[in-house]
């Protein structure tokens, strides 16, 4: 797994593919010895909610935001129900997790949000991480 970037998982044909329905982004930064668990966790606890998925995780800790959901406006409530029960019922797994980058908003002290980028290309896909817009507005302001 060295040369992984990231891992993606899919669930339910609502939000099978990239930016449907996607109006936001929920970052953790877990450690890359919890990510499997937590997604298997999170996994699990979205399809006893029949609650469409898209997430993305790194097996490494080179980044501050390890762990990636794709949420819509409607679902995100329930998505931070879900990181909220796994917390409750693993919190060894949000161990240094509290270490949001300074890049996003913070919800509940220890989960990065982001809004999904909006610009296109002349195919219509998205040409920027929300993540590079924020640094370039902020080393702007600098």
């Amino acid at each position: 797994m060295d040369d992984v970037g990231f891992m993606h998982v899919y669930g339910h044909s609502t939000m099978g593919i990239p930016g449907d329905s996607v109006d936001a982004r929920l970052y953790l930064n877990l450690k890359s010895k919890n990510t499997l668990m937590f997604a298997m966790a999170a996994y699990q606890k979205c399809r006893a909610r029949n609650l469409p998925f898209y997430y993305k995780f790194s097996p490494h800790d080179n980044r501050n935001d390890t762990f990636l959901f794709y949420v819509s406006y409607k679902n995100m409530p329930e998505y931070i129900e879900v990181i909220e029960e796994i917390k409750q019922e693993h919190p060894e797994l949000f161990e240094g997790a509290e270490k949001v980058s300074n890049n996003m908003g913070v919800i509940n002290g220890y989960i990065g949000y982001g809004e999904e980028p909006t610009i296109t290309d002349a195919k219509g896909d998205t040409i920027y991480s929300f993540n590079s817009l924020r640094k370039a507005a902020i080393n702007e302001m600098r």
